[in-house]
């Protein structure tokens, strides 16, 4: 018996509890418009949506601008959760595969089990998208580039560190480096600190599994080791979430900490907007990169070529303590 559940967006509305994060709808360019309208004209295709895990708020954005961008498209999706187990997304992926979906769109739990099945899908005519997370011989990729998204933490943390301690500081790096774009995030984000502030030092880059509860036991056991600890980079929010709940517990002054995260979810939003110890997130625009997968997909069904690597333009940018207010209004 299959435990995956495949939710039919046209039939069955996708329901995710205790998380709400509104979407803002955009006019379409005319050729799209003009693409839509045929589209339209045709049968529904049917493309499978394997998200990373709906436990975490990018990917619950994710997925509700892809239930609302396919309607422009004429597409049916069909959205299994893997809840970040990789057993159960290859399950997901051949219950997919028996469906006979026009295409998948897959954000890997572990880009190196999950391959044979992606492959196997190929083979049997299914074209394959794979979104933020490389796969070594599955292609298109689409995504942001982590890399310029890591250096705009960076340099915020550099230019924080200037103002803050004359340039120098010993930085944590909350890591969980299996995955390329989080390495690419890393890298970036070392980059942008050195170039606005070469003294500063990598004091420590641990892997904390992106988890919350990873993060604040960890970043407790390093204040413990050095009180002085001020910078931090966590390469999620759940990350960055869980070094500021570490400094809560300390009477180390708000201002004079600076954490950065990667997602800008609402919990991690609504921090920096209250003015605690975690001064910024870089963000991601959802229906941008929700709608680069889906044309992808498309293209590829209808036989078209498409480049390897598909980056999706203008959908970074820092959310700080210093622009925070005008983005309140979208994550309530």
């Amino acid at each position: 018996m299959k435990k995956s559940i495949a939710l039919r967006i046209t039939l069955i509305p996708l329901i995710i509890i205790g998380l709400s994060i509104s979407c803002s709808g955009r006019e379409l360019p005319a050729d799209k418009v003009n693409s839509t309208a045929a589209e339209s004209a045709k049968k529904p295709y049917t493309i499978g949506i394997s998200p990373l895990t709906l436990q975490l708020e990018y990917y619950v954005s994710y997925v509700q601008s892809m239930r609302k961008i396919s309607q422009n498209y004429n597409v049916e999706l069909v959205i299994i959760d893997s809840l970040w187990n990789t057993n159960k997304q290859i399950s997901d992926i051949r219950d997919m595969i028996g469906m006979n979906v026009d295409a998948i769109i897959c954000s890997p739990t572990d880009p190196v089990k999950i391959q044979p099945h992606l492959l196997e899908a190929k083979k049997m005519g299914i074209p394959v998208v794979v979104e933020m997370t490389r796969v070594e011989g599955i292609y298109p990729l689409v995504g942001t580039d982590q890399k310029t998204g890591g250096r705009l933490a960076g340099e915020y943390a550099g230019r924080w560190l200037n103002e803050h301690s004359g340039g120098r500081g010993e930085v944590v790096i909350l890591d969980f480096p299996y995955f390329q774009n989080i390495i690419d995030r890393v890298d970036g984000f070392i980059e942008g600190l050195h170039a606005v502030a070469p003294e500063a030092e990598i004091y420590a880059r641990v892997d904390t599994k992106a988890k919350y509860e990873t993060a604040s036991k960890t970043m407790e056991d390093l204040l413990e080791q050095n009180p002085d600890i001020r910078c931090v980079f966590g390469i999620n929010d759940d990350s960055a979430k869980g070094a500021n709940a570490a400094f809560e517990n300390t009477d180390i002054p708000t201002e004079e900490v600076c954490i950065l995260g990667f997602d800008a979810d609402k919990g991690a939003t609504k921090l920096i907007s209250a003015g605690r110890y975690l001064k910024g997130s870089v963000a991601a625009d959802t229906d941008k990169i929700a709608e680069t997968c889906l044309i992808t997909a498309l293209k590829l069904i209808r036989g078209e070529s498409v480049p390897d690597w598909v980056e999706v333009q203008d959908a970074q940018y820092l959310i700080s303590q210093e622009n925070v207010a005008g983005f309140l209004s979208k994550i309530d």
